[in-house]
C-alpha cells in the first residue's frame, strides 16, 4: 500500500513520544490496601488506648500512700491501753524496710516468682496460665502479677471483662515505671486484703496469731500469704482445711524459688498451727463509753479524720474499774431478776428430741468465758429430786444439785422468800436451760465432776457512772447489761424518775414553812383533789 504523502505542515514538527498509560497492578493494589489498613489500625489502636486511658488515675498520688492511707483510730484508757477502735479498713502500717524479708518472700513466692524480673506484666506467667486454664477447660490459675493486683486493688473493680484486664495492664506499666520494686513491695504489703476484716500483714499478723509481723514463723508467714487468693475462701476460721492446703502449697513453692531450705519447709509443714481470735476491744473492754466517744469524734472532727486518720484518743477511763463496774451490775442484775423467781425452760424436747440437740451443742461449742452462761439439756433427774444430769453436748455433761437453784420458783411477788424443795417442781426431763460451770468445791478444790448452777437472762436492765466530781473524769461507763444484745445507753438515752435526788427540794420547802428536824407528821393516809376533781392519794411504790 502507498505510503501518504507528508504535508508542508507535517514537515515543520518535531516528532513527539507517546504519553504513558497508568495501569492498575496487583502489586499496587495489595500495597495500597496495605497502607490503608495501617491507617484503619493505627486509628483502631489509638482509639482504644484513648478509650481505656483517657480517665485512668493519676499514680503519683501512690508516692504519698503513707500520708494518705486509711489508718486506724484507738481510744486509750488512763494507762495507755487500747479499749477501742475505730476505722473502715483495720490497717497498721509497717514500712517495707521495717518488714522482715522472709514475709516478702513469701507473698513474691505465692503469688509473682518473678516479679524482680518483669516489668508489670509477666508474659510467661500469662502463657503458662493460659494453656494451664485451656488444658482443664476452666479458670484454675491466673497470671496476674503482684503489680496488677496492686492496680487492681487500688484504682479498679474486680469485675471479669477485657477491657478491666487491659486497664489493668496499663496501669501495671505505668507503676513499674513510676515506682521502685521496694515502693510497690511497700503498697501492695499494707493495701491488700488478708480476710477477716484486716488490710494488710501487719493488722493479718493480729487477727490470726495475736502477734505482730516481727513475731511471725515460717508457717505463719505462708498462712497469710495464702490469703490473697481467696481471702474470704480461704480464712483459717471458716475453712481450716482450705487454708492450711494453700500454706503448704506456698511453702512449697517458698522452696522452689530458694527462699527457704528443705529443713525449714518441713519444719513449717510440721509445725501446728494455733489461729486465736483477736479480742474486739469496742465490745469486750468499755463499748458503751467507746460509742460515746466514737459519737463525740465524729462531731468534732468529722468521720473522715475519725475512721481513717489512725489518731491515738486518750481517755480518763480506768480499765479495772470498768471491769468491776461491768461485773457488779451484771451480778446485780441477776440477783435481782433471781428473786423474782424462774420463768421457766427456753425451750421443752420430747425423747427423739434429745439427741438432736446434743448434736447441734456440739456443732456450737465453744469454750466458755469466766461466768459465761452455757446452754444445755436436762437429761435426767434423781429420784430424791435433789439433783439433775445437764448435758452441754453428747460428751459433755454434768450435775445440777438443788441447792444451785433453789431459787426457781414460779414469779410470784407475794412468795419472795419461798424455795423449792425438790428440782422436778421446776425442770423436767428435755428442758433446755442455762447453766453455769461452778467447778469447785467450798474448800477450792477442783470437783470430781462438772457442777452447774441453772441460770437466766435477766429482763431487768442498769447503767453505772463512776465519775470524779471534781473534775468531771470518768472512770468507769455501764449502759446496759451487754452492749452485743442491747446498744441503747441507759446513761445518757434513758429517762428515769430522780428518786432521792429530788428530796432536797422537798427538805428545802419544808424547812423554809417552819418545819424542823423534830418535828412530827402523821404518816396516815390523805387524799387531794385537784380543781377538775380528780383524787388523788399518796400511796408506797
Amino acid at each position: 500500500m502507498p505510503r501518504r504523502p507528508t504535508t508542508s505542515r507535517e514537515k515543520g514538527r518535531a516528532p513527539q513520544a507517546r504519553r504513558p498509560r497508568w495501569r492498575v497492578t496487583f502489586g499496587r493494589v495489595v500495597i495500597g490496601l496495605a497502607i490503608l489498613l495501617a491507617l484503619l489500625g493505627g486509628a483502631f489502636v489509638w482509639g482504644l488506648y484513648y478509650y481505656l486511658t483517657y480517665d485512668l488515675p493519676n499514680i503519683t498520688s501512690l508516692k504519698d500512700y503513707a500520708d494518705t492511707v486509711p489508718l486506724v483510730t484507738t481510744v486509750h484508757d488512763d494507762s495507755g491501753e487500747v479499749i477501742g477502735e475505730f476505722y473502715k479498713e483495720r490497717r497498721r502500717l509497717v514500712p517495707i524496710e521495717q518488714m522482715p524479708r522472709m514475709m516478702v518472700n513469701a507473698f513474691v513466692a505465692a503469688e509473682d516468682q518473678r516479679f524482680f524480673e518483669h516489668g508489670g506484666l509477666d508474659y510467661f506467667g500469662i502463657a503458662r496460665a493460659f494453656i494451664t486454664n485451656l488444658r482443664a477447660s476452666e479458670t484454675r490459675q491466673g497470671g496476674s502479677t503482684l503489680t496488677q493486683q496492686l492496680a487492681r486493688t487500688f484504682f479498679l473493680s474486680r469485675e471479669k471483662s477485657i477491657v478491666r484486664k487491659l486497664r489493668e495492664a496499663i496501669l501495671s506499666t505505668r507503676m513499674e515505671a513510676f515506682l521502685s520494686k521496694e515502693e510497690i513491695l511497700n503498697l501492695y504489703m499494707n493495701q491488700i486484703y488478708l480476710g477477716h476484716g484486716a488490710y494488710g500483714v501487719e493488722a493479718a499478723a493480729e487477727n490470726y496469731f495475736g502477734k505482730t509481723v516481727h513475731e511471725l514463723n515460717v508457717a505463719e508467714m505462708a498462712l497469710i500469704a495464702a490469703m490473697p487468693k481467696a481471702p474470704s475462701r480461704l480464712n483459717p476460721y471458716r475453712n481450716p482445711t482450705g487454708a492450711v492446703n494453700r500454706q503448704r502449697y506456698v511453702i512449697g513453692r517458698m522452696l522452689d524459688s530458694g527462699f527457704i531450705t528443705e529443713v525449714q519447709a518441713e519444719k513449717a509443714r510440721r509445725r501446728r498451727l494455733v489461729v486465736n481470735p483477736r479480742p474486739n476491744p469496742n465490745l469486750d473492754e468499755a463499748p458503751y463509753f467507746t460509742e460515746v466517744v466514737r459519737q463525740y469524734m465524729v462531731k468534732a472532727y468529722g468521720e473522715k479524720e475519725t475512721f481513717e486518720g489512725g489518731l491515738k484518743i486518750y481517755t480518763t477511763l480506768n480499765r479495772a474499774g470498768q471491769a468491776a463496774a461491768t461485773a457488779a451490775v451484771a451480778r446485780g442484775l441477776r440477783e435481782l431478776d433471781k428473786r423474782q423467781g424462774y420463768r421457766g425452760a427456753l425451750n421443752k424436747l420430747g425423747p427423739s428430741g434429745i439427741p438432736e440437740m446434743l448434736v447441734q451443742l456440739d456443732d456450737k461449742w465453744k469454750a466458755p468465758k469466766e461466768g459465761e452462761s452455757l446452754r444445755g439439756v436436762v437429761t435426767s433427774i434423781a429420784r430424791d429430786g435433789q439433783g439433775c444430769e445437764v448435758s452441754l453436748g453428747t460428751n459433755r455433761r454434768g450435775t445440777l444439785a438443788l441447792a444451785d437453784m433453789s431459787w426457781a420458783r414460779p414469779p410470784n411477788p407475794e412468795r419472795a422468800s419461798y424455795q423449792i424443795t425438790r428440782v422436778d417442781q421446776a425442770l423436767e426431763v428435755g428442758d433446755v436451760i442455762l447453766v453455769k460451770i461452778k467447778d469447785k468445791d467450798e474448800k477450792g478444790a477442783k470437783a470430781d465432776t462438772v457442777q452447774f448452777e441453772l441460770d437466766q437472762e435477766p429482763l431487768v436492765q442498769a447503767a453505772l457512772v463512776a465519775l470524779e466530781p471534781v473534775t468531771g473524769h470518768i472512770y468507769a461507763w455501764v449502759g446496759g447489761s451487754d452492749f452485743r444484745k442491747t446498744q441503747f445507753d441507759r446513761v445518757i438515752q434513758s429517762r428515769r424518775q430522780p428518786g432521792s435526788a429530788f428530796k432536797p427540794f422537798v427538805y428545802a420547802t419544808a424547812l423554809d414553812r417552819g418545819f424542823g428536824p423534830t418535828t412530827i407528821l402523821l404518816d396516815s393516809p390523805v387524799s387531794y383533789r385537784d380543781l377538775v376533781g380528780t383524787v388523788w392519794s399518796p400511796k408506797n411504790y
